[in-house]
């Protein structure tokens, strides 16, 4: 009998600003996806993909068997959030501090055809556009207009 869990677990996941409020600049897209590979890397969870627009991200990620989802994003949420609202606050004392909405969306990915869906992740500020609010996504990894 093997000592070790096998585990081939990927989900996509987004969570939102409270409120929707549009505090998530592209400016800091670079410093969002350093900050969520370093939370989940301390889980030993592997980041496939993080996309970003004004009020949520999404996350593809491949989960640790150790970690819960639970975990994963309670860490990811808690942790980046402290840092940008002190980055912010020691850089522009009037910035309106982030806030995460309570919860989050996932569901599971056939680790096999998740790669149709890293694309549709990295670009979510053009899926995004403020003439293009909302894009849904449909179970074939192709946007439905």
């Amino acid at each position: 009998m093997p000592k070790r869990s096998w585990v081939d677990l990927v989900i996509h996941a987004v969570w939102s600003t409270k409120d929707r409020a549009r505090v998530l600049p592209a400016s800091a897209d670079e410093w969002w996806d350093e900050a969520i590979r370093r939370e989940a890397g301390k889980l030993r969870c592997s980041v496939l993909a993080v996309g970003l627009t004004w009020d949520h991200v999404h996350l593809v990620a491949s989960l640790h068997p150790t970690v819960t989802l639970a975990t994963l994003i309670q860490q990811i949420k808690g942790a980046s959030c402290r840092a940008w609202n002190q980055s912010r606050l020691v850089a522009r004392p009037d910035w309106r501090p982030l806030v995460w909405q309570d919860g989050y969306w996932a569901q599971s990915c056939d680790p096999l055809t998740v790669g149709g869906l890293l694309p549709y992740v990295a670009r979510q500020r053009t899926a995004h556009r403020d003439d293009c609010p909302f894009e849904a996504w449909s179970t074939d990894h192709e946007p439905v207009r």
